[in-house]
């Protein structure tokens, strides 16, 4: 990897400063005086039972105070009880799950088997080992080439009724969100002691948030500043072979700027190529073996929006406050995010030209997906907030869940038909399936299909956002579901490069995971996994989607 220059190192050195400030907040949510990495397995066996005990209790709650004091059909309570089991036994698995894992003997035993076998990649990753060397050179150039181009101005009507799909842009983005898996909140955690453990009284309570530093230095010391700095100055495995594999295989450098209001594994970073005009927003998804995570997921409770992305209804309360958390009275992670995006396009615009335009677009997997999915409404609601300079483009979200209600959806939806026709480009949210996911297809979404007509307080009525490509293996076509672009709109999928620069060595292993990915009950659960996403995006062919059919 090539050494950073000095203009590198002030980049990174602000980004580090508006990094540091988070953890103003972070640090007052650490519970007790041992670090999660430093307890004993019985210790990490108690607080998941009680998270989980904690989980049923509420939902539970819940669900009684909803059929008694809400204006509930029968359809609705019916509804309620069904999610209330259904969502409670899939916890009791994961519970039994994450403790398995959390066991010294399986951690240590899975290390080794990952270092040994895997080159050290996360357990996300490893169903595909060789995911982050498949793509080629003239692969990444291509993509490159499209992420930084200018949009395509509309110059007929017919043009409005087409929407394109980029492959090779699609691959380095899911890449990019296959990569965040490679960094764990150890790293997280043991900043957020160093700020709690330096920390200065102060009775201030009003802080200037406006320059990148002041937050954290106001509000925790000088200290507690330069403890976290130092921290995250630290060099870290997890952080060197990210940049490495980063700049080596993909040609972009890599900053993570939000932990999205979280001390597990969630966070936000940034990719960019110091010599082009783009800039990718990617968002970390779950970690299989975090029960905390898992707890937030499958927590079905909305909160209400209309404060942070305006036309906005109710939107899943627990991705709403990675974003947009409400006990924070400062900066939020949206804030932060928006800031790094506009030190980062500065210095494009500084290397290629002040009037130059840059393009930035979003991505992410699992949870990952659904927190750029709020991200990138607000982008689009707000895009103000970016700058001139600044273009948000597409969005493309592999595994996506539910995210809010269908309000919210038909809000989304006007709001980015309005942008199209403002700006005379498409723009889109792409959100891509694989197979039978779990994740992508199995929760409530009764908010898609706009021809049920269900209450507004049925919490199956959750929606997706976005319009839905469900991957499928050349020569057969792509299918396009969802109410984000007018539906029997062609789609086509482009690339710059012909499906038969496949490896052939990866053939053997690409048609295992897809007859894995196939088979009851544990198929739709694998095929979630980033690797699986990137075989079965390997076998989409470019040409012509179809529409499905709504049921």
């Amino acid at each position: 990897m090539s050494k950073l220059n000095g203009v590198d190192k002030n980049l990174f050195d602000e980004l580090r400063a508006l990094h540091a400030d988070e953890f103003a907040s972070l640090q007052k949510r650490l519970k007790g005086a041992v670090d999660e990495w430093n307890k004993s397995w019985w210790q990490v066996c108690f607080d998941i039972t009680m998270e989980y005990f904690k989980f049923v209790g509420e939902t539970w709650f819940k669900c009684v105070w909803m059929c008694f004091f809400f204006p509930l059909t029968m359809v609705d309570r019916l509804a309620t009880i069904i999610l209330s089991f259904a969502s409670c036994a899939i916890i009791t698995v994961l519970m039994f799950w994450c403790l398995f894992c959390s066991l010294p003997s399986v951690t240590s035993t899975a290390d080794w088997v990952l270092s040994k076998f895997f080159g050290g990649l996360s357990i996300v990753n490893i169903a595909y080992p060789t995911i982050f060397r498949d793509l080629k050179g003239p692969q990444v150039q291509a993509a490159h080439e499209y992420l930084s181009k200018a949009p395509t101005q509309f110059s007929s009507l017919e043009s409005r009724r087409t929407r394109v799909f980029n492959l090779d842009a699609a691959k380095v983005l899911l890449q990019c969100a296959a990569l965040m898996y490679e960094r764990t909140g150890k790293q997280t955690r043991k900043t957020a002691r160093a700020a709690a453990e330096n920390k200065v009284h102060t009775t201030a309570t009003e802080f200037d948030h406006g320059q990148a530093g002041n937050l954290i230095r106001q509000e925790c010391g000088q200290k507690s500043a330069d403890a976290v700095n130092a921290s995250l100055h630290e060099i870290n495995d997890e952080e060197i072979t990210i940049k490495k594999i980063a700049m080596e295989n993909l040609g972009l450098q890599y900053y993570p700027v939000s932990e999205c209001n979280s001390l597990g594994s969630a966070f936000c970073a940034l990719f960019w190529d110091p010599t082009d005009t783009f800039i990718i927003v990617a968002f970390k998804g779950t970690n299989p073996t975090d029960f905390k995570e898992w707890r937030t997921d499958f927590t079905f409770q909305m909160a209400h929006a209309r404060e942070w992305i305006n036309g906005f209804s109710r939107v899943h309360q627990g991705f709403l406050e990675k974003i947009f958390p409400d006990k924070i009275n400062a900066r939020t992670p949206y804030d932060t995010i928006l800031k790094a995006i506009d030190v980062v396009s500065t210095r494009l615009r500084q290397n290629k030209g002040e009037d130059t335009k840059i393009n930035v677009w979003i991505t992410g997997h699992s949870l990952g997906c659904a927190l750029a999915s709020v991200a990138y409404a607000r982008m689009v609601n707000e895009a103000r907030e970016l700058g001139p300079n600044v273009r948000v483009r597409d969005a493309y979200l592999f595994a996506a869940p539910i995210v809010c209600d269908v309000d919210s959806a038909g809000a989304f939806n006007n709001r980015m038909n309005h942008f199209s026709n403002e700006q005379n480009f498409q723009k889109t949210m792409w959100r891509v399936t694989n197979g039978q996911d779990a994740v992508a297809c199995s929760l409530p979404d009764a908010g898609d299909h706009t021809k049920w007509s269900l209450s507004p307080w049925n919490l199956f009525s959750f929606a997706h956002l976005g319009s839905e490509i469900k991957m499928r293996s050349t020569p057969t076509k792509c299918l396009v579901t969802g109410n984000h672009i007018t539906p029997g709109t062609d789609v086509m999928i482009e690339s710059a490069l012909h499906i038969d620069r496949l490896d052939p060595e990866t053939e053997p292993l690409r048609k295992t995971l897809a007859y894995m990915q196939n088979l009851p009950l544990i198929g739709p659960i694998m095929a979630h996994a980033p690797g699986f996403y990137w075989s079965s995006l390997s076998e989409v062919a470019a040409g012509a989607c179809e529409w499905q059919d709504e049921f």
